[in-house]
């Protein structure tokens, strides 16, 4: 476990980390977060208790879902951003995406 305790004092924790450190397989750390109920008790408690301990913050939502190719973002390039017709523009685009996020997710406060 020293040896990976000196390399996150360098970077961020990874689930690949906490799998080391917890002596188990990445997958076995990954159903831990997505699929607990696959994991039995005493190896999920090792791997959550290694996590925590690596201050470990959880599965990246953002990787996951660019890897899934579902990224919920909007590209834009302007001539001429200062302008008032593409801020008028960046609010439409703004309240498309805020009304397929509360579709997508049934809520009525998302934006």
């Amino acid at each position: 476990m020293p040896e990976v305790e000196k390399r996150l004092a360098q970077r961020t924790v990874r689930l690949a980390d906490v799998a080391k450190a917890a002596g188990v397989s990445q997958g076995t750390a990954s159903n831990v977060f997505s699929r607990p109920h696959l994991v039995r008790e005493e190896v999920r408690d090792r791997v959550q208790e290694t996590a925590k301990s690596l201050g470990y913050r959880g599965p990246d939502l953002r990787g996951r879902l660019l890897r899934a190719g579902k990224v919920n973002a909007i590209g834009v390039a302007a001539t001429e951003p200062l302008s008032y017709f593409f801020a008028y523009q960046m609010r439409a685009a703004e309240d498309v995406r805020c009304r397929a996020l509360r579709n997508a997710r049934r809520l009525s406060n998302v934006c």
